[in-house]
C-alpha cells in the first residue's frame, strides 16, 4: 500500500503498526518462575542490606496479583524500607518491573 505522505512520516506510521501487534499470552509456568525470581531477588537484597539476618520471603498468589511478604526482625525493617522509603520504592519499582513483563502484578508486604 503506497502512502501519501512526506519524508519519513511512511517509515514511522509503517514501524508504529507494526510493534503494535499483541504478544502471545505468558504460560503459568513462566509466570511461576518469574515468582522464584522475584523470591531470590528480595531474598538477596535483604541479605545485602543487612548481614547474617533470618527474613523470611513467601508469596501468596492470587489471578492477577502476586503478595510477597516479608518477615524480618523490627529493628531492621528501617534499613529496608530506608531513608523516606527511597529503598522500598526502587525494591517496588523493581519488582513492578518484573512482573509486568511475567504478566502479573506484585506487591510487597512487611509483616509486622
Amino acid at each position: 500500500m503506497k502512502r501519501k505522505i512526506f519524508g519519513n512520516a511512511a517509515e514511522k506510521i509503517d514501524t508504529y503498526e507494526e510493534s503494535m501487534e499483541i504478544e502471545a499470552p505468558v504460560s503459568v509456568d513462566e509466570q511461576n518462575a518469574a515468582r522464584e525470581q522475584i523470591k531470590r531477588i528480595l531474598e538477596s537484597f535483604i541479605q545485602a542490606i543487612a548481614p547474617g539476618v533470618e527474613a523470611k520471603v513467601s508469596y501468596a498468589c492470587g489471578p492477577r496479583t502476586t503478595v510477597y511478604k516479608i518477615d524480618m526482625p523490627e529493628n531492621l525493617r528501617g534499613r529496608l524500607i530506608g531513608s523516606q522509603g527511597r529503598n522500598i520504592c526502587a525494591l517496588r519499582q523493581v519488582l513492578a518491573a518484573m512482573s509486568g513483563a511475567a504478566k502479573f502484578r506484585a506487591i510487597i508486604d512487611l509483616v509486622v
